[in-house]
């Protein structure tokens, strides 16, 4: 089944969470922002922002408070070391993370 965690970055504070440690399957990612500013993301596989990106960094267009993707529960990609998220905004921004 799976399973997500949330990763917030406001007031332009960037926001670095480890979401989980360990083998896993990362499911993609939801975006929440404020519709105004445009957050930058990477997800890595490792325990600190560095390392086999799972979702290369990228500045993510500012939409009507939710967009982004995710993999369907059938597929997902191996994680080995655990998932990692960076987030920088100027605004705010929640991104849900989604693994099993």
């Amino acid at each position: 089944m799976w399973q997500s965690l949330i990763a917030t970055c406001s007031g332009g504070t960037p926001a670095n969470q480890l979401i989980y440690t360990g083998n896993c399957k990362y499911g993609g990612m939801t975006i929440y922002d404020d519709g105004t500013n445009k957050p930058t993301i990477a997800v890595y596989d490792n325990i600190a922002g560095s390392g086999r990106e799972l979702s290369p960094s990228y500045e993510y267009s500012v939409g009507y408070g939710i967009h982004g993707y995710t993999v369907p529960a059938d597929e997902g990609e191996e994680v080995k070391i655990g998932i990692y998220v960076a987030i920088t905004c100027a605004g705010a921004v929640k991104v849900k993370i989604w693994y099993k």
